[in-house]
């Protein structure tokens, strides 16, 4: 069930990201919800569930949106592996962690795209590109790290007191807890 519902969100986050968000451009940049959603989910769980649903939000960015299958696959299963040792390290209530982790992978993201998608197709001015593109997404994109980074483990939590065994037996049996 947990599964099941934390999927259905990144499914959700990435249509947000090309469809909402898309509204939210400015100067062409748009924030990089599927980024945040993969940094977050990797910090709250660990970098099994960074890795597991980096690769399903990068899978479906690349059938949705790229001509390309597995770019974006690989791209945000490493930065959730990468981005999940965090969540050893990381304290309830500290912000600052997954702001800068976040910020750093958006760097990463962007140095990466970067050289796959532009330095080897004969764009060779790296200071353009991280002017134009890299600095402002970062920017853009730490606007909104917060709120959803509080969202995230705010339901990881619950979904982790929700037992599903507990909800089918209350349902069931009008309310009553039946012990075996």
């Amino acid at each position: 069930m947990k599964k099941l519902l934390i999927l259905l969100f990144a499914f959700v986050c990435v249509i947000l990201e090309s469809t909402l968000f898309v509204r939210l451009r400015i100067g062409g940049i748009i924030p990089n919800l599927t980024l945040i959603v993969v940094v977050s989910i990797a910090l709250a769980e660990g970098n099994g569930w960074g890795r597991g649903i980096g690769f399903f939000m990068g899978l479906t960015h690349d059938v949705l949106f790229s001509h390309r299958i597995g770019y974006f696959a690989l791209m945000y299963y490493l930065l959730g592996h990468l981005c999940g040792y965090g969540h050893r390290i990381l304290r309830r209530g500290n912000l600052l962690i997954p702001l800068l982790l976040t910020i750093l992978a958006d760097f990463v993201y962007g140095f990466a795209n970067y050289f796959f998608l532009a330095f080897l197709h004969g764009r060779t001015d790296p200071s353009l590109y991280f002017h134009q593109i890299i600095l402002p997404e970062a920017a853009y994109t730490s606007l909104f790290i917060l709120p959803i980074y509080a969202f995230t483990t705010w339901a990881a939590g619950l979904l982790s007191r929700i037992h599903v065994k507990d909800v089918i037996t209350h349902r069931f049996h009008g309310g009553e807890r039946i012990e075996p």
